[in-house]
C-alpha cells in the first residue's frame, strides 16, 4: 500500500511539482488517505488539491463487470482549507453509496460546496482540462490502472438539468471553457435564452 502512496505522489508531482503540504486523515470505507496541496508555480497560477489513498476502494461497475479506482483534485484561485472536506466527501461517496464514479458524473452536493457561501451546489468529475496536461488523468504502475478525475463546481440550474436531462451538454459546455477554480464564481453555461430550447440538439 506505501509503494501505491508514493507511485500516486510521484504521478503528480511530475506534473505539479513538489506538495507544500500533505494533510493525511483516516477515511471510512478507505482507511488511510490524504490531501496533496501544490502551491501555484512560475507556470501555473492557482493552487491544486490532489487525493491520495482513494484508490485503495475498488469501485465495481454496475454489472460488476469491471474494477474501476479513481482519485480526484480540485483547482481554486486561492488557498482555501474547505476543499480538503470536500474531497474527502467525494472520495468517501463510492462506498456510502455502494456506486462508482465515472468520468462525467454529477453530484448534488445539495449545500455550497464551502457549506458557506460558495454559489456552487454540485460537482461535475472531468477528466484533465485546458489547464493541466491529459497525461495527469491515467496514473500507470500499479496492480490497477488508476483513473484521475477533476472536481468542477456545478451552479443550482446545472445540478437541475443534469438531474432531468442528463450532464452530457453541462459537461459539453464546460469541457473547453477553463471553468475550473472552485472560489472563482461564473456564470452558468445554461444561459437565460437558452434556458426554454432544447440544449440536446
Amino acid at each position: 500500500m506505501q509503494r501505491e502512496k508514493g507511485i500516486i505522489t510521484g504521478h503528480f508531482i511530475t506534473h505539479w511539482g513538489v506538495p507544500s503540504d500533505i494533510r493525511s486523515r483516516p477515511l471510512r470505507g478507505i482507511g488511510e488517505f490524504a490531501i496533496l496541496e501544490f502551491a501555484p508555480s512560475r507556470s501555473r497560477v492557482s493552487w491544486r488539491y490532489a487525493t491520495n489513498g482513494m484508490s485503495s476502494l475498488r469501485q465495481r461497475q454496475d454489472d460488476g463487470s469491471a474494477i474501476v479506482r479513481t482519485e480526484l483534485y480540485a483547482s481554486t484561485k486561492e488557498r482555501v482549507a474547505w476543499v480538503d472536506d470536500l474531497l474527502a466527501g467525494l472520495a468517501a461517496y463510492p462506498y456510502d453509496y455502494d456506486t462508482w464514479l465515472a468520468d462525467g458524473d454529477t453530484i448534488d452536493v445539495g449545500q455550497p460546496l464551502d457549506r458557506d457561501s460558495s454559489p456552487y451546489r454540485g460537482v461535475l468529475l472531468s477528466g484533465p482540462r485546458v489547464a493541466d496536461c491529459k497525461t495527469l488523468g491515467l496514473i500507470g504502475g500499479l496492480s490497477d490502472n488508476v483513473l484521475v478525475h477533476q472536481v468542477i463546481g456545478l451552479l443550482p440550474d446545472e445540478v437541475e438539468y443534469a438531474s432531468s436531462h442528463g450532464a452530457g451538454v453541462v459537461y459539453q459546455r464546460l469541457g473547453g471553457s477553463g471553468y475550473d477554480l472552485l472560489d472563482v464564481e461564473r456564470d452558468s453555461v445554461l444561459n437565460a435564452c437558452e434556458k426554454g430550447t432544447q440544449l440536446d440538439s
